[in-house]
């Protein structure tokens, strides 16, 4: 008999600290209406003030583009052109 483990939501990183290879939302500019798109981090620019260079995913209803991202700051929350941890 197998036990199920409830292991919750991945650990995020403490407010103000963001590495390589974290995930995170990035709201485009002008997709005020859409929601949040899924991003990794592939560089920090600057750790403290949260501004990172992203690879931001395709939404996966027929777009094919991927978009780089250099120099996106951190949002407290949807911010077009902005970053933010998932909810």
């Amino acid at each position: 008999m197998t036990q199920r483990r409830d292991r919750g939501a991945p650990p995020q990183p403490p407010t103000g600290i963001v590495k390589v290879g974290d995930m995170v939302h990035y709201h485009r500019p002008g997709e005020n209406t859409q929601p949040c798109r899924a991003a990794v981090v592939t560089h920090v620019v600057n750790g403290n003030a949260g501004i990172v260079h992203l690879f931001v995913f395709p939404d996966g209803l027929g777009e094919t583009n991927e978009t780089v991202v250099i120099l996106a700051p951190r949002a407290p929350s949807d911010t077009p052109g902005m970053w933010h941890t998932p909810e």
